[in-house]
């Protein structure tokens, strides 16, 4: 989950509609901190609320515990790491 990008009500509520009737289980995972992303983790009141609503309309969820950041071994977060500034993997 993004601050600001597709952490809002209004993104869960769309979320429950495209889901609704479908045999699913969401995982919520907050974004891993990576620099040069500018992308920023959704506080935990903002995902325990897109969890609520996506419970309220039946949808199975659960909020993914974070692994790795403290070492910057999280998804995402190592790719970041082999790339070097001229843009290719080494």
């Amino acid at each position: 989950m993004i601050r600001g990008v597709n952490d809002g009500d209004e993104h869960a509520l769309e979320l429950s509609k495209k889901l609704a009737g479908l045999l699913c289980h969401v995982n919520l995972i907050p974004v891993n901190s990576v620099k040069g992303t500018g992308y920023i983790k959704s506080d935990q009141d903002r995902v325990l609320s897109f969890k609520k609503i996506l419970e309220k309309n039946r949808i199975p969820v659960t909020v993914r515990r974070e692994l790795g950041s403290d070492i910057s071994a999280a998804c995402g977060q190592l790719r970041k790491n082999t790339i070097e500034d001229d843009g290719m993997v080494h």
